[in-house]
């Protein structure tokens, strides 16, 4: 109940115009035109030891270890630090993970159809929970769980076991690999206290360090370079994607004649997905693989980026979501906040209203900043995030006529309500707009699947 005086320095000084490298070497495989990547990042807040030095040093020390045992791999495998993960990109909403995205769009983009898979690494000297994540695009986890049944040491360091979760997200160089078509995944850290006390702060010292853990994962993700070094062909289940899909559609959307299309589309892609991962297995099982696969990891690698163009878009907290995930919730949202305001609960409807988009904005700040934040998203070119909002409902208008009106107990909604009923109907459209580009791109993905069968 006392008071406490606080000292916050937040200096923070920006070069512009500055160059910055990534740095790559190799181990050269037996077929040079297929590849397998471990990558992590060496820029960094203050002193990064865990984010994201540590992961450096992990991933020499595999390559150190791969070299010195004489191993020769089937894959060429590939090592590369990247920069601008934390900051990088002057006047853009998505300014981090420039340099992954840079390698690919304006560096080695011929990395795009032969790269199999990219392992990131990222805080791997602490243990972010008593169960261990690999955070993965959605057509490993099915090779991911099965790699999984098997590695010794997570009764020890990790009592809960260890599990997949999908899909990437944008904090980390991953998405930047995924959306230009390199399959990624990711030693998942976003939980955790670690994120909470130190993260991005000067506490992100050697004093986090754990030893043991830090074998462990160098252990676990040098097993799983080799498990993916063994397959002849990308092992690949697209049905896990569709799936996902099909489940994220739902409230009043779900009963009408465009998700029915939707839904129809959806099921046919999955089992055609299905047979193909069965194909697929069968051929990374066999001792003698054929000469098709040269021509078949391409075809698959090409559906990959196909979905990632079709299937992956971003909300407005630069969360990956599926196209009509993020209209469907504002519909939701827009409508708890006629219901609240029903019932005079202007507080209600301010709360549901924030959800909107990035609305949030609106409670808090004039409109000028509100409007300028908005269109810097929308206009935004040559990064990750250009291109996969899925549109905007500005509630700025609304928003202040419920806040100013808040303090009248008897205060009359009849505008606001009128306000937003026009646009969740406009929202309703844009939806269903959405979700019949999905069913146009769901037949398509099928008929990618079926010429890689």
């Amino acid at each position: 109940n006392g008071e406490a005086r606080v000292v916050f320095d937040a200096k923070s000084e920006v070069w512009r115009n500055g160059t910055t490298y990534n740095v790559w070497g190799e181990i050269e495989g037996e077929d040079k035109d297929s590849a397998v990547l471990l990558s992590a990042h060496f820029d960094s807040y203050f002193s990064g030891f865990q984010d994201d030095n540590s992961a450096i040093a992990m991933m020499l020390s595999i390559a150190r270890t791969l070299k010195k045992t004489g191993y020769r791999p089937k894959h060429t495998l590939r090592f590369c630090a990247f920069a601008a993960e934390e900051w990088g990109k002057i006047n853009s909403r998505y300014d981090w993970s420039a340099g992954a995205y840079a390698e690919m769009t304006q560096g080695q983009n011929s990395w795009r159809g032969r790269m199999i898979a990219d392992i990131n690494l990222e805080l791997p000297a602490i243990a972010h929970g008593k169960k261990h994540y690999i955070r993965s695009v959605y057509e490993y986890k099915h090779f991911l769980r099965d790699f999984l049944k098997n590695p010794k040491g997570f009764d020890e360091y990790y009592p809960e076991g260890a599990d997949v979760v999908c899909p990437v997200q944008t904090w980390s160089d991953d998405f930047s690999m995924s959306v230009n078509g390199i399959p990624s995944l990711v030693n998942e850290f976003s939980s955790g206290s670690f994120m909470e006390t130190h993260y991005h702060s000067q506490f992100d010292d050697d004093t986090s360090y754990d030893e043991h853990i830090y074998y462990f994962h160098h252990r676990l993700y040098l097993r799983l370079l080799l498990a993916f070094d063994r397959c002849a062909l990308p092992p690949m289940d697209f049905s896990t994607r569709v799936r996902r899909m099909m489940r994220s559609l739902k409230g009043e959307i779900a009963e009408t004649p465009e998700a029915a299309e939707f839904f129809k589309a959806a099921e046919t892609a999955e089992e055609t997905a299905e047979e193909l991962y069965d194909m697929i297995c069968a051929v990374n099982g066999s001792k003698q693989p054929e000469e098709r696969e040269s021509v078949a990891g391409p075809v698959l690698l090409d559906a990959f980026k196909y979905c990632e163009d079709s299937f992956v878009a971003l909300d407005w907290y630069e969360k990956s979501v599926f196209p009509h995930e993020n209209a469907q919730k504002n519909i939701e949202y827009m409508q708890r906040a006629v219901a609240a305001l029903e019932e005079g609960d202007a507080d209600g409807a301010k709360c549901a209203m924030v959800e909107v988009d990035d609305n949030s904005y609106a409670e808090a700040f004039a409109r000028g900043v509100t409007s300028y934040f908005t269109a810097r998203a929308l206009t935004d070119t040559g990064s990750w995030g250009s291109g996969r909002l899925t549109g905007h409902v500005d509630l700025f208008g609304v928003m202040r006529a419920v806040m100013e009106k808040s303090r009248d107990e008897q205060a009359d909604f009849t505008f606001e309500k009128e306000e937003l009923t026009v646009k969740i109907a406009v929202e309703k459209k844009n939806l269903r707009s959405l979700i019949e580009a999905e069913t146009a791109r769901l037949k398509k993905l099928t008929q990618k699947l079926q010429g890689a069968m």
